[in-house]
């Protein structure tokens, strides 16, 4: 059994808002063989927090090995359709190496209300999204009528390739019972 390491932040660690210091960060870590990066995601914060899907962009584009995630997406504060072909588009693009996990995100009014979502529905938003991406993950024409989302004949391509069966893990992130039962009840891990 080999022990894997990866590397996260939340906002950005480095002293200074230099570009530079993760350009640095990143070769590091893909020198040293860690496993992968993971990045946190907010929408609205006072603290410079990088947008998480360009973020693993340059992390895919500047390494060949190194696995990148979310800890995690603020799922209800996207579209998933959106979000799960940016996550297949990164996949394809990588050879395999994205890492998507998912959460309700923070709890914090104002990100909700800046992204049109309501905290109210988080949970169910959550929950119909990984549903969606999961079809458009693993189908063609995928058709879908949910209490947030409407897809009708809908195909995405490419179709993410994380190796074995080209289905990326969606691991959930959170930090109460209701999001244990979640995770046994729809999530990888």
């Amino acid at each position: 059994m080999s022990v894997k390491i990866g590397v996260g932040f939340g906002g950005w660690p480095f002293p200074e808002p230099d570009p530079e210091l993760l350009w640095n960060y990143t070769d590091t870590c893909e020198d040293l063989d860690i496993d992968s990066i993971w990045f946190s995601d907010r929408v609205v914060s006072t603290a410079l927090n990088l947008e998480v899907v360009v973020a693993m962009s340059f992390i895919a584009g500047r390494t060949k090995k190194l696995k990148f995630g979310t800890s995690v997406f603020a799922l209800p504060l996207r579209n998933p359709t959106v979000l799960a072909k940016e996550i297949a588009t990164l996949d394809f693009l990588s050879g395999g190496r994205t890492l998507p996990a998912v959460g309700l995100g923070a709890d914090d009014l104002a990100e909700y209300e800046a992204c049109g979502t309501k905290r109210s529905q988080r949970v169910s938003r959550t929950e119909e999204a990984i549903e969606v991406m999961r079809k458009l993950w693993s189908q063609d024409h995928v058709t879908h009528h949910g209490k947030h989302f409407t897809l009708n004949d809908v195909t995405i391509q490419p179709k993410p390739v994380f190796p074995p069966d080209g289905m990326p893990p969606i691991w959930i992130g959170g930090r109460s019972e209701p999001a244990l039962r979640r995770t046994a009840r729809i999530g990888d891990g």
